[in-house]
């Protein structure tokens, strides 16, 4: 079964399908059940469970789970579906042995579902975390989508996002895979290529500054600031979807700058200083335009922590709402960002 299935909790009956794959040449049975998440048998839906018998040839099989009680108006609940016990030689696929069913009333939750549930579907071997050898590492860096079944399924922006991130995707393949030293070589490795990256990044950066004549610092709050901020935009907008408030996606912002801030101005700090004092000589570094952004940027960030409190205290809620509503809130916030640029950059 695919990972992750949205239920719309209007419906009485879901269908999921049990896929057999690599073979079908002979008889095999799969017992199937299902296991209590946040929805509960009897109460969100009916206990199912029993055997799936496949025929010779035979390649798709069904799986009816009825809800109960459609006509709930605050529904926001999940369960599994779990697959075990395969005969006559056959196996299940480590990564689709479960399968995550979303029951939801409210449509923007199942749509993000929707769109999870597709790119996990579509891409279940490229995000699998496990990784034995070099070899397999390199052939799923080389094959669209790491599968080698997927270049048959593949879509026109399947095969330009191969393109364009080959060279890199060939390039960490040299990673060491996750089975050596429990992982930790995977770890510490990995974490010196995205410091090489992100200083080959900001040497690109200032290049590309210095050729249309903009000074570092400027380039530093547009196009680096930007482009490493875009991520965690992302991460919070699918944090406030799959969340019933929205803590998550505000603490992930404030958390992420936090490491920015505290450790990658500490960290650099710290091992100058260290040097510096072992080698007697003097640590100094030229203020710059810091001082200035800081003094700028400081009240706008009061500004938009009193919009959140605002929110919150006419609207109930510091996101979302009326649609019009949340739109001039991101107006709002986007102005003041732009504000920050504006002043900035005429310095």
């Amino acid at each position: 079964p695919i990972p992750c299935v949205p239920w719309q909790s209007q419906t009485s009956g879901h269908v999921i399908l049990v896929k057999r794959r690599n073979g079908a040449d002979d008889t095999c049975c799969v017992n199937y059940t299902t296991i209590d998440g946040t929805a509960q048998a009897g109460v969100d839906y009916e206990q199912t469970s029993g055997t799936l018998s496949f025929k010779s040839q035979e390649t798709e099989k069904e799986i009816v789970i009825n809800l109960v009680n459609t006509r709930s108006s605050d529904r926001n609940a999940t369960f599994t579906v779990m697959l075990s016990t395969p005969t006559n030689g056959s196996t299940i696929d480590t990564n689709a042995n479960t399968c995550l069913v979303v029951i939801s009333n409210d449509p923007e939750y199942a749509r993000a579902a929707k769109i999870a549930q597709d790119a996990i579907s579509k891409h279940l071997n490229f995000i699998s975390l496990g990784s034995s050898t070099w070899a397999g590492q390199f052939a799923e860096a080389m094959t669209i989508g790491g599968d080698l079944d997927q270049g048959s399924e593949a879509t026109t922006g399947d095969y330009v996002m191969h393109f364009f991130s080959f060279m890199w995707k060939v390039l960490f393949a040299i990673i060491p895979p996750t089975d050596i030293c429990s992982g930790w070589a995977t770890f510490w490795v990995a974490l010196a290529c995205v410091g090489l990256v992100t200083m080959i990044v900001g040497e690109l950066a200032s290049m590309w500054g210095c050729m249309v004549g903009l000074p570092d610092f400027s380039v530093a709050v547009t196009i680096v600031a930007l482009g490493t901020s875009l991520p965690d935009t992302f991460a919070s907008k699918f944090a406030v979807i799959f969340s019933p408030d929205a803590d998550a996606a505000i603490t992930n912002v404030t958390g992420s700058n936090s490491v920015n801030v505290f450790l990658g101005l500490g960290l650099p700090w710290l091992i100058a200083t260290i040097y510096h004092a072992s080698t007697n000589t003097v640590y100094i570094t030229p203020p710059g335009s810091v001082g200035f952004a800081v003094a700028i940027f400081s009240p706008l960030a009061l500004l938009a922590l009193l919009f959140l409190v605002f929110r919150r205290f006419y609207f109930g809620a510091e996101l979302g709402g009326d649609r019009n509503m949340a739109q001039l809130s991101g107006l709002f916030l986007v102005t003041l960002w732009l504000t920050f640029l504006g002043i900035i950059l005429s310095q």
